[in-house]
């Protein structure tokens, strides 16, 4: 499988002039293939999110490479090759539902047509038709959380990051969007890097999930989720499922250990 972003031996450490470096990842590796959709978990502060800032280009790693498409990140940004989503929905308020999705086309090479009907397939794709002319302050989390997701995916990059996207939502709507983001990667097969701390969510959607220590976070293991695609929520019941589950729930038991 050709390996979209690589990390190799990756370090993040904080200086301060007063106090102890602090050392948040330690020797990182990781890759992720094209089409492949891989999380990452592990305790709270283990550097998930710095990891994905980096990986973003909008943090520098302390030592290490980070490549995509076999460059290193600092030689080739992936700039629009790449989208993010975060859990805070950053959208613009001021702006509709088309107009937050239509923003992220200003820069291509689109016509207008083909922009307008990229919007409208999009927000489909996402579960909003009627709601083209609303503005965040009129949406639920959840809907939001789908503005952010058609948006990132609108300009069609090869790598999606996510960064718990789904963290602010309840248990039922965060169930609901799970479901819409297996659908839409079924879909478009992006390749998807994404963060969380549900281990449930992590194994209901990924091909693979790295799992981390503890700060300073560092790769623990990786498992191989090789249960049948296209998968649903209720397939958490299945005996497959709950061994995996039972598995990485035993996993980050032994990092918090450690820790």
């Amino acid at each position: 499988m050709k390996e979209v972003l690589t990390a190799r031996n990756v370090w993040k450490v904080y200086n301060a002039a007063s106090k102890k470096p602090l050392v948040a990842i330690q020797d990182l590796n990781l890759s992720v293939g094209e089409n492949e959709f891989v999380s990452i978990t592990g305790p709270s502060g283990c550097g998930k999110s710095t990891f994905l800032l980096m990986a973003a280009g909008l943090e520098s790693s302390s030592a290490g490479d980070i490549f995509f498409e076999g460059k290193p990140l600092e030689d080739g940004a992936p700039g629009a090759r790449l989208g993010m989503v975060f859990q805070n929905y950053t959208l613009y308020p001021w702006m509709t539902v088309s107009g937050n999705i239509g923003f992220a086309l200003q820069k291509s090479n689109l016509s207008a047509s083909e922009k307008k009907s990229t919007v409208e397939e999009f927000i489909s794709l996402v579960g909003l038709k009627g709601f083209e002319n609303a503005y965040p302050n009129q949406l639920s989390g959840g809907m939001r959380q789908r503005v952010a997701i058609a948006r990132a995916l609108a300009y069609r990059p090869q790598v999606l990051l996510m960064d718990e996207p789904f963290g602010a939502l309840d248990a039922q709507t965060r169930r609901v969007m799970q479901e819409l983001l297996l659908r839409v990667w079924e879909t478009h097969r992006t390749t998807v890097l994404f963060v969380t701390h549900d281990i449930e969510e992590a194994l209901l959607l990924s091909d693979r999930v790295y799992v981390m220590t503890a700060r300073p976070g560092t790769l623990k293991e990786v498992i191989h989720v090789n249960l049948p695609r296209p998968r649903f929520v209720d397939m958490e019941i299945s005996d497959e499922f709950l061994a995996l589950k039972k598995r990485l729930l035993g996993l980050i038991k032994e990092t918090s250990a450690e820790a």
